[in-house]
């Protein structure tokens, strides 16, 4: 099976391609001259450099731009521009309602069928929504059962991060259907010196509250900071009458914390549908009589009702503004479900993915594993990357594009950074344990737009690893302002 990809870019593709490979081939690393700050000695062999300009590819600086790098969710950037090329910027997703059988006043004598459409931003209300559909039809109950259709994804995403934190939210996989990203919420109160949780969509799981109030003023942004999550482990010593918990919950919190929340993923995602699905099903008052399972609708199913996502270019900002995971995840397995046979939903997305720059732009260092960035293996060269920012801004779908991109003191991961260039700046955020990384665009004061990349791998860990960070973001700052400095020629 050889997937088919949709052509375009061709004339700035093909000017770029050459460029950036002659560029590559001729030009020594550090040859180009001294425009930006210099390098720290601490990050001499830990960064990687690129800048050139938007208009017309002419560089300004680089630095190791030719070497491949960890881009976390820079990755992000590299989906987006696989996702627009080939599914689409007005793609959406549909989750369908549909029965077997025939109706017979207001019992359906047959199966009910809820096919997922690997819709990553699907929520409860929307499935209610169908199922009050169902309602308004006049069916109050269903003889049969109810199949939960997850087979669009026939395979999952791999995801080699350097610390996995399984239940952590971030770390969601896609599935054919999924519904509230899967998430389990906890909301935190603090009363009388001691530390209470109520938990949501977490079905019967029991936590065990190792929780420790404080005495810190420490500010409490992110709940996730201080709470950690572990997996019980079965005491010999316990009666069999005492109930254990699923969970353990432990941390140092300060009282700042009160009333905050905190999302995890703890439910396996077929169990999570189907808590759901019947929580939602007794809520509309309708009577099933088998059981909800998991299974294929065949194809001469009725549909009752659809519900359609909103288009990709919607998500893609959302993906980039938030480094949503899920939600580039879901993008990489939908080129295989949606552009393929899709007898093997995964490698066949993987494959499309590779032949798209393959075709457009010809990046040999690239390399592909769940699309997010959340990954010790996906990586690409700084100049390759501002390749890629070139191509999009001549590309038809540029305002989509850079208008997804965090800005500072607004949107998204850049709103706390970074704020003196809060209408200059237009980049995605990458975070790793060892890794950071900035790439997108900047607007100078010549009146410039700037395609940069700064990426830093192999920061070390503790102390050093702070100070390494604290380095790099500041000479990221510093290179921008070098760049307003750039008188225009103009």
């Amino acid at each position: 099976m050889k997937p088919q990809i949709k052509k375009g870019l061709s004339v700035h593709a093909n000017k770029i391609k050459f460029i950036t490979t002659l560029l590559l081939l001729i030009t020594p690393c550090f040859a180009v001259p001294q425009i930006l700050p210099t390098i720290p000695n601490a990050l001499k062999n830990k960064v990687a450099v690129s800048v050139i300009d938007s208009t017309n590819a002419d560089i300004i600086y680089q630095y190791r731009e030719s070497t491949p790098m960890l881009l976390a969710s820079n990755m992000k950037l590299l989906t987006s521009y696989a996702a627009l090329q080939n599914l689409g910027a007005n793609f959406t997703w549909k989750t369908t309602l549909s029965y077997s059988g025939k109706v017979k006043q207001d019992n359906l004598d047959g199966n009910l069928y809820l096919i997922g459409g690997g819709d990553p931003m699907l929520t409860t209300q929307s499935v209610t929504n169908l199922f009050m559909t169902l309602k308004h039809n006049g069916i109050n109950t269903i003889q049969g059962n109810l199949i939960l259709d997850t087979h669009i994804f026939n395979q999952n995403v791999p995801s080699s991060e350097l610390y996995p934190e399984p239940y952590a939210s971030y770390s969601v996989d896609p599935k054919s259907l999924i519904i509230d990203e899967n998430i389990s919420t906890l909301a935190l109160h603090i009363k009388a010196n001691k530390i209470t949780f109520d938990t949501y969509r977490s079905g019967k799981l029991k936590f065990d509250n190792q929780l420790k109030l404080i005495n810190a003023k420490f500010a409490c942004n992110d709940l996730s900071d201080y709470v950690n999550i572990n997996k019980s482990r079965a005491s010999a010593s316990k009666s069999k009458k005492q109930k254990t918990s699923d969970f353990v919950l432990t941390g140092n919190i300060p009282a700042s914390c009160d009333g905050k929340n905190i999302n995890f993923y703890l439910l396996d995602t077929n169990q999570y549908n189907r808590q759901l699905v019947a929580l939602i099903l007794k809520q509309q008052h309708i009577k099933l009589k088998g059981k909800i399972i998991i299974g294929n609708a065949p194809a001469s199913t009725i549909p009752i009702a659809e519900i359609t996502s909103q288009p990709l270019a919607q998500t893609m900002w959302q993906m980039n503004k938030q480094s949503n995971n899920l939600y580039a995840k879901s993008m990489l397995l939908s080129l295989g479900a949606y552009r393929s046979t899709n007898d093997a939903t995964y490698e066949n997305a993987k494959n499309i993915y590779y032949q798209t720059f393959k075709q457009n732009l010809n990046f040999p260092e690239l390399k592909v594993e769940n699309g997010s960035g959340l990954s010790r293996y996906e990586q690409l060269s700084a100049a390759h990357m501002t390749t890629l920012l070139y191509t999009m801004y001549h590309d038809k779908e540029s305002s989509n594009f850079i208008n997804s991109l965090p800005t500072p003191g607004e949107s998204g991961t850049l709103q706390t950074e970074f704020a003196r260039y809060k209408t200059q700046l237009h980049a995605k955020t990458g975070s790793l344990s060892d890794t950071k990384a900035y790439s997108g665009y900047f607007y100078a004061r010549n009146g410039h737009v700037y395609a940069i990349s700064f990426l830093a791998n192999g920061i070390s860990r503790g102390d050093i690893g702070k100070t390494e960070l604290q380095t790099f973001k500041q000479f990221f700052a510093d290179s921008l302002e070098s760049l307003n400095m750039i008188e225009s020629k103009n």
